[in-house]
């Protein structure tokens, strides 16, 4: 016990020694300034279309451009912006639109990362490249994201990419993912 008190007393003695105690305060820490939100330039009602030019189609299109205008509703609310996906039939019950949002996804791909603790599975990385790009009413590019690459991991699966792939819970969060991504993206103005 005795052993534990001067070693306590010990190490509060370093600190006063080395003036830990006494230091000038630190400057004052400045928050980094909220990200530029994009001037949608009018824009509040935006048709979402995504196709998958990739060769390997392992993502599915309509269900990526439904996913994407879910987040864009959601995270657009500030901007009272809103979305929807899926064809527009022509007739007097088209939904109005101000925009449209095309997503290309480019390329997708799946590298094993670290091996998993169960026998036979990895943890993936996967890897989805996409365009983008938002065009108001009159056609005019009000935000442009040529050759996004969108990396992320996902809990095991089995030891193989095409395993990996066949699994539909997987298709469903690597689309959730990527279009978070690119709304986040969008909103934000990054280019």
């Amino acid at each position: 016990m005795l052993e534990k008190k001067v070693i306590t007393l010990a190490g509060a003695a370093g600190i006063l020694a080395c003036g830990a105690c006494f230091l000038p305060p630190l400057p004052g820490h400045v928050p980094a300034p909220p990200p530029v939100r994009l001037d949608l330039q009018g824009i509040h009602r935006i048709h979402v279309v995504a196709v998958n030019a990739s060769p390997t189609h392992h993502l599915n299109a309509d269900r990526l451009a439904s996913l994407i205008a879910d987040s864009a509703r959601s995270e657009g609310r500030g901007d009272r912006l809103t979305a929807f996906s899926g064809p527009i039939a022509p007739g007097p019950s088209t939904p109005d639109r101000d925009g449209e949002l095309k997503v290309i996804v480019l390329n997708e791909s799946a590298n094993p990362g670290q091996k998993g603790y169960k026998k036979g599975t990895v943890g993936w990385i996967f890897e989805v490249s996409v365009s983008a790009e938002l065009r108001n009413s009159a056609g005019v590019t009000v935000w442009r994201e040529n050759s996004g690459h969108y990396l992320t991991e996902h809990d095991e699966k089995p030891g193989d990419a095409a395993a990996a792939w066949a699994d539909n819970d997987l298709h469903d969060w690597l689309a959730l993912v990527v279009g978070n991504r690119v709304v986040f993206r969008m909103l934000n103005d990054f280019e």
